[in-house]
């Protein structure tokens, strides 16, 4: 039989409820069985957590950009599902292997999410430049670009950013310089 993979491994988002498989999938309920929604990485994500008890799982809907969304996050990843997609990201705070939020709910129109260190509350929102006064990483990863056994050679690279000082908080200094790393 399949079961759940630990106490907290489970979500409901609106109708429908995701869970962490005791197969190490992660699974969306379709009648009386789970549709496997996870993908190859998120797997071998799952597979690596020694202490599956740990991993925890927790959605929300982001009415403003009409999408809904389930994380999978343990002390060492954070995988989030698009439910609207049908696609897996990752998610990272700064300084950590995981993203800092451990839950998220609903309020008055606002989404509010917790810290998972310190238990404070957080506004989620797509106009703020940083998550609780740490800087916000994204990794954007091209597709691969392949001409073997010949050299690819890239002419030119374009990035449209806005340079200079991040916005500060209202009633506190900018503590942060954004920055642009490429490798």
């Amino acid at each position: 039989e399949l079961g759940l993979i630990g106490a907290e491994a489970a979500t409901r988002l609106d109708r429908d409820i995701y869970w962490a498989a005791s197969d190490g999938t992660v699974r969306k309920m379709e009648g009386y069985g789970g549709q496997i929604i996870s993908n190859p990485s998120v797997e071998r994500a799952i597979g690596s957590v020694v202490d599956k008890s740990t991993i925890r799982a927790f959605g929300w809907n982001a009415r403003s950009i009409g999408h809904s969304f389930v994380a999978f996050t343990s002390p060492n990843w954070t995988w989030v599902y698009d439910v609207r997609e049908g696609t897996w990201h990752e998610r990272e705070s700064y300084g950590l292997a995981f993203w800092r939020i451990s839950a998220v709910v609903e309020w008055q129109g606002r989404i509010i999410a917790g810290d998972y260190e310190t238990g404070e509350l957080y506004d989620m929102r797509g106009d703020l430049l940083d998550e609780a006064g740490r800087p916000l990483v994204m990794t954007c990863d091209t597709p691969p670009v392949d001409a073997f056994p010949y050299p690819v050679i890239m002419h030119a690279l374009s990035l449209d950013v806005v340079t200079g000082v991040g916005r500060p908080t209202p009633g506190q200094p900018q503590t942060q310089d954004p920055e642009v790393m490429i490798s």
